[in-house]
């Protein structure tokens, strides 16, 4: 009965973490959604995170929150793939990159809190903390490479099993392919804002993609844990 709970636990947490990071993440001043500006655009951003304070730290504090519940979701995905074969070998690698990623999307979301905090009606306050945006950005770039190498690898090791959705894991690990392409062109754009920005837009949409795979591999879990 115990093992019953926490598998169900972990399933939830697999796909309402990230249901619940993306939602707020969409919500972020300077995102999608909200004053939204170029990520290039190290200015407009910080500005949009501190003229929006409170709330810019409301929601990635509940960005963190959702994190925090995929990683424990991912533990238990851990759990599950314990087969000595080729496919659960490769999806262990894939929960590694995902626990990587989440960490480090973890500490970026500490620094862009930071970056609330700037007077952004003074220029020079704006331009002292552009090099933090930069390396918050970096981080970002980084943590989204390992992103889609995890569900790359994730997604083509659970495709082995017989116990998980195949064509959703097959459209999951193109995402990752797609992003990884984009993430090339991103890093290559050098000067060419408009292509890098155009680049991680791509990027993001697989992120959609890849919050509807852990759905769907959340709810495998709950019914062969409880079915």
């Amino acid at each position: 009965m115990r093992r019953i709970a926490v598998s169900k636990m972990g399933a939830w947490s697999f796909f309402t973490g990230p249901v619940v990071a993306l939602v707020f993440f969409l919500l972020v001043p300077g995102g999608l959604l909200i004053d939204s500006a170029p990520s290039v655009d190290a200015v407009a951003s910080i500005s949009a995170l501190a003229s929006n304070a409170a709330w810019s730290k409301s929601a990635l504090l509940l960005v963190t929150l959702g994190l925090c519940i995929a990683l424990y979701g991912l533990f238990a995905l851990q759990a599950v793939i314990r087969d000595d074969g080729f496919g659960d070998a490769l999806a262990r690698y894939g929960v590694l990159f995902l626990m990587i990623t989440v960490i480090g999307w973890i500490f970026s979301q500490g620094i862009s809190i930071m970056l609330a905090d700037t007077e952004y009606q003074s220029d020079q306050a704006l331009q002292s903390m552009v090099p933090v945006y930069t390396a918050e950005l970096g981080i970002s770039l980084i943590c989204t490479f390992t992103a889609a190498l995890g569900y790359l690898t994730l997604s083509v090791g659970l495709a082995t099993r017989g116990d998980f959705n195949r064509p959703a894991c097959v459209v999951a690990a193109l995402a990752a392919i797609v992003a990884l392409g984009a993430l090339i062109v991103r890093v290559g754009s050098g000067s060419d804002l408009d292509l890098a920005e155009t680049a991680m837009s791509v990027v993001r949409s697989c992120y959609f993609l890849w919050v509807l795979w852990n759905v769907i591999v959340g709810i495998s879990i709950l019914n062969n844990r409880t079915g």
